[in-house]
């Protein structure tokens, strides 16, 4: 079915039926939409997704269809993923590297779904919630350059996100490494085993949570906005002055001295009077900590191997 939208053309194609292995053991309904960019910006395909989404929610498939297949005729248990390296270079403008960095969170978030869905492997979710730090640490690193609204609506939905996941972690750790250890140096503790059933019911419930997150149109939402908004840099606040140049288009490399000497100032305050520190106060000593960490790995390609690696 072609669509035209302001001199783009796309074609989109609509299947509902099943699939099945061939020894009939497993399968799958399929009720699918795929969209195809023939002509134009591809913005405005995440733009038709959305209208799309809107009327009937979808989920994002990231598999092709023959990824799909073979994993019917050989299944492969999927497994956690860890971020890749970013990768930059110094000609790059801050506003690109933008796109490259969340990108790549992007794509550690997706990659992470299926063995968070799984729920036996604490790693899965674990991934996920560091895929969603690492975007949320993006996000406030170049707070001040991107458009009030799309701020706004990104620090929110990347909170809930966040939330959503998060008990099922703080569950697995719960049951996986403190009630165990717990166990081991007290193996006659009866009430541990009645502690332990409990504990499980409540991290399948978080799991329950966790997944219905990834199930919903709220989610979906969230990950085609993002691609619409890195596709076309409409996230990006233009010059505070007409005539002005924005930070974002200079090279990255200041703009990352500049983030990374901020983190650190801040960190090395408070840094400084840990002995002095309440927990509130050493939960946000903990927080900025990961901030300059994430925000050291996202700029890493930048600085020579010697200096960085004495960082």
């Amino acid at each position: 079915m072609p669509g035209r939208s302001r001199c783009s053309t796309a074609r989109s194609s609509w299947r509902s039926t099943s699939a099945r292995s061939a020894a009939a053991t497993s399968g799958w309904p399929i009720c699918e939409a795929e969209l195809e960019l023939k002509s134009g910006r591809r913005g405005r395909l995440f733009e038709l997704a959305l209208a799309l989404h809107d009327s009937v929610p979808v989920s994002l498939e990231t598999r092709t269809k023959a990824v799909r297949g073979y994993s019917l005729f050989a299944p492969v248990r999927p497994e956690p993923q860890r971020a890749t390296p970013v990768r930059l270079v110094p000609e790059m403008s801050a506003r690109d590297a933008f796109a490259e960095i969340a990108r790549n969170c992007l794509a550690q978030l997706r990659a992470n779904e299926a063995c968070a869905r799984r729920r036996d492997d604490p790693e899965g979710v674990h991934q996920l919630r560091v895929a969603v730090r690492r975007l949320r640490a993006l996000v406030g690193a170049y707070r001040s350059h991107i458009d009030d609204a799309i701020h706004v609506y990104l620090a929110d939905e990347l909170r809930w996100l966040q939330l959503q996941l998060g008990p099922a972690r703080d569950w697995d750790v719960f049951v996986d490494q403190g009630l165990a250890r717990l166990r081991e140096r007290l193996p006659n503790e009866l009430a541990l085993e009645a502690l332990r059933r409990e504990a499980e019911a409540l991290r399948q419930s978080a799991y329950q949570t966790a997944i219905a997150a990834l199930d919903a149109p709220r989610y979906t939402t969230l990950l085609l906005k993002l691609a619409l908004w890195l596709d076309g840099a409409t996230w990006a606040r233009p010059a505070s002055e007409p005539g002005l140049e924005s930070p974002l288009y200079r090279p990255v490399g200041a703009f990352a001295n500049a983030i990374l000497r901020t983190r650190h100032k801040r960190l090395h305050k408070l840094g400084g009077k840990h002995a002095e520190l309440g927990e509130p106060q050493l939960h946000k000593l903990r927080l900025l900590s990961k901030k300059l960490r994430y925000a050291a790995e996202f700029f890493r390609d930048l600085y020579p191997r010697k200096r960085r690696d004495g960082m």
